[in-house]
């Protein structure tokens, strides 16, 4: 893959960022995170922050990111820039970026609306707001959440080969969909049909199908009313997906395909708790729920069905897994005063 040159990279920074998402790559032993169109490395053993690179330009944007094991890239993807009416040149740059977990060298984007796959522009009233947002990887896949609308109300679902970019291929569209989420979930392939989940709090529910969709299937849905799901993970515990709803609402999904989940209410134990994401831990088996509102993290027993908190975080927004030798548990936290805090 050609390379860019690296932009604005700072070596052994010091200060601390508020954090939009975080990946660990076992690969070179390093913790990535995303602030504003900011990466940064992290120590994975002390949560240190040693370096950091700026993706795009200009730097009003947010970012999620993936790390792809068949390309052995980080992706990032940036959106949400200025208005077009008032800012030039910030349009293109919505899109998903390459960068080397070795060297921190940031690559050429994907240029996915050059593919044709992707919705290219709503006007210039709309045009700020649409781009890709949450980000999978699954075999030589990414998979793409890409917002279409000014209310954020549309969304298209691109599985997309970076090796290949003619192998681009999207759901089929349909305005009725929402997909505003904040976390999917794809099962493994190693593990009878593989699928992908994805939470449509718009309809109430998390959709789902097949991991290897192609042009013109149909999405199933798991109907959740009155309960608007926003974040889901994969358990390897017991082989079925977990959501959240941000208010409060831990749901196991027993059988996608006959609407049967349960619900436990997490505020009874912990008021105001509200896991806007979640994650499963290979590391012990359990679930993790990063409360903004608390400050805090819940850890869910899927045997006792209790959850355990953890206090002394500020503003957690997810959980990075530092997997091997070392097996850590960091708390992603959105503050400018510590980035990573271990969960202990």
């Amino acid at each position: 893959m050609a390379c860019s040159k690296v932009l604005s990279m700072t070596a052994a920074s010091t200060g601390e960022a508020p954090l939009q998402d975080a990946v660990y790559v076992s690969s070179v032993n390093k913790i990535f995170g995303v602030s504003g169109v900011y990466l940064i490395q992290f120590n994975a053993s002390t949560g240190a922050r040693e370096a950091q690179v700026r993706i795009a330009s200009p730097v009003m944007g947010t970012c999620r990111l993936v790390y792809h094991a068949a390309t052995g890239m980080l992706y990032a993807s940036v959106w949400n820039e200025p208005n077009l009416g008032n800012f030039s040149l910030t349009h293109p740059n919505k899109d998903v970026y390459p960068i080397y977990p070795e060297t921190l060298a940031v690559g050429a984007r994907l240029n996915l609306v050059s593919t044709g796959k992707v919705v290219s522009d709503f006007g210039a009233n709309r045009a700020p707001y649409w781009g890709p947002k949450w980000l999978g990887s699954s075999g030589n896949f990414l998979y793409v959440q890409w917002s279409e609308s000014d209310n954020n109300n549309t969304y298209q679902w691109l599985r997309v080969n970076p090796a290949n970019l003619a192998q681009v291929c999207t759901h089929a569209y349909d305005d009725a969909f929402g997909f505003c989420s904040e976390q999917g979930a794809l099962t493994p392939r190693s593990i009878g049909t593989p699928l992908i989940y994805v939470p449509d709090p718009r309809t109430q529910g998390i959709r789902f199908g097949p991991i290897d969709y192609n042009q013109d299937f149909e999405w199933d849905e798991c109907d959740m009313p009155p309960y608007s799901p926003i974040a889901c993970d994969w358990s390897d515990f017991d082989g079925l997906v977990y959501a959240v709803d941000g208010m409060g609402n831990l749901f196991r999904i027993n059988d996608p395909n006959t609407d049967d989940f349960t619900t436990f209410d997490l505020t009874v134990s912990f008021p105001a708790a509200n896991p806007c994401r979640l994650r499963y831990s290979f590391n012990d088996g359990l679930i993790y729920l990063p409360c903004m509102t608390r400050n805090s993290v819940l850890i869910w027993n899927q045997t006792t069905h209790v959850a355990v908190e953890r206090t002394g975080f500020e503003s957690p927004i997810d959980i990075v897994e530092v997997t091997g030798a070392t097996q850590k548990i960091w708390a992603v936290q959105n503050s400018p005063s510590e980035s990573l805090k271990e969960i202990t």
